[in-house]
């Protein structure tokens, strides 16, 4: 058995090996990504890292959890829409690295633990939080979709009479770093605008120049001016719809969810399914063929001790 605790960047470097290894065993995300973690460590410097490494003959697990605010919370700063362990064989190394995290005696507040993690693996009591919604190609083909939307396709034919074209581009650290700063002058429609906070933007910018990174981005032009942008990742099979943004002059003419269906098409065609990432909002929910369950986690650490004790001390 060997047990691993990474409390500085130097040391979460040193377990890329076992992730790797562990990275080809799961149907990770981008989220899960060491280099995307270790740049989210030096962005959020007040997130303390405390990732868990357990190997056992059976299994390994690695944990990737920080301090903050005297809460353990997975790592990713407030800009990992999906977070979870990288796991592989029985549970005996997930639950070992549990009762390490544990002594730290802090609370849990995990959000975004999808359905199939939340029920399988973790130990810690579940509730539903939102949901994901997703387009796939298992559901509808990209002409299906376009003979279903009949009413953005409308919008974006008169978006054209108005002069505006669709483009993609491959994302620039410069282009990103501007499509944040508007963003972040948005009001906050689901929860809090993140953007706001500057490190937020410099994360954006910072994370597209990363050699794994497949950043790209739909833009929307008319008379030499953006009028909304579409940021997505490129993720295996799935291309994840990560930022949308719009010129609020333009909003009587919704721009944005015309964006959105036409990206979906593209996607579509190209052979990809669409994910809409974290959250139910309307103009989601209004193309989705679906939605993955995602669940928060909370609880004392006496609760956790209480999870992890052996079923027969639970029943005394």
């Amino acid at each position: 058995m060997r047990v691993t605790v990474a409390s500085t960047i130097s040391e979460v470097e040193r377990l890329r090996p076992l992730w790797d290894e562990l990275l080809k065993e799961n149907r990770a995300t981008i989220f899960h990504n060491l280099d995307w973690n270790l740049l989210a460590l030096r962005t959020f410097t007040e997130e303390k890292p405390y990732f868990v490494a357990v190997e056992l003959e059976s299994s390994a697990t690695i944990i990737p959890v920080v301090v903050r605010d005297r809460e353990i919370r997975l790592a990713g700063g407030p800009l990992f829409d999906y977070r979870d362990v990288l796991h592989t064989g029985d549970d005996d190394s997930f639950r070992l690295g549990l009762e390490k995290v544990a002594e730290l005696e802090l609370p849990w507040n995990i959000q975004g633990i999808r359905a199939e993690a939340a029920h399988s693996l973790w130990a810690i009591p579940s509730q539903p939080w939102t949901s994901a919604p997703f387009v796939s190609l298992r559901n509808v083909s990209a002409k299906e979709f376009a003979e279903k939307h009949t009413r953005s396709r409308r919008a974006l034919r008169r978006l054209a009479d108005l002069g505006a074209s669709v483009r993609m581009v491959p994302a620039m650290p410069e282009l990103i770093e501007q499509l944040y700063r508007e963003k972040a002058k948005e009001p906050a429609g689901f929860g809090q605008n993140v953007f706001q906070d500057s490190r937020c933007v410099a994360f954006m910018r910072n994370v597209v120049s990363l050699p794994l990174t497949h950043c790209d981005v739909f833009l929307m032009e008319a008379a030499g001016q953006r009028i909304a942008a579409l940021i997505t990742f490129r993720d295996r099979e799935v291309r994840r719809f990560y930022t949308t943004w719009m010129d609020q002059r333009w909003s009587k003419h919704s721009p944005g969810v015309a964006l959105l269906y036409h990206a979906a098409c593209e996607t579509l065609a190209a052979g990809l399914n669409c994910d809409y990432m974290t959250g139910e909002q309307p103009y989601k929910m209004r193309f989705a063929t679906g939605s993955v369950p995602l669940y928060r986690l909370e609880c004392s650490s006496a609760e956790l001790r209480a999870c992890l004790a052996p079923e027969e001390a639970r029943a005394a």
